[in-house]
């Protein structure tokens, strides 16, 4: 008999991430800015819409799964996966996804 999930519908997931390593530190929020960089180019949106601080994380970005997707409005039914990177306080992991 097979038990394996046919369908799934998740409205939030969440993936976050101890990175105690200064230099893998720096190579995420490095790629991060590189990714909002170009994410910027591609979409003629202003970097610091695509990529700012928010809820205390240095970086904070919306990556769109679809064309549809406006930077600056709440998006709350457009799919969409959010990250959240650099916060100061220990008991909140470095990357959130």
């Amino acid at each position: 008999m097979n038990n394996y999930i046919k369908s799934c519908t998740a409205d939030y997931i969440r993936l976050t991430i101890a990175v105690d390593d200064a230099n893998q530190q720096k190579l995420i929020k490095r790629n991060i800015q590189e990714l909002a960089c170009k994410m910027a180019d591609k979409t003629g949106i202003k970097p610091s819409q695509i990529l700012h601080p928010r809820a205390g994380y240095q970086f904070y970005m919306r990556l769109p799964l679809y064309s549809d997707f406006v930077f600056n409005g709440r998006n709350e039914e457009t799919p969409h996966i959010v990250v959240k990177c650099s916060h100061p306080t220990p008991d909140r992991k470095f990357i959130s996804l």
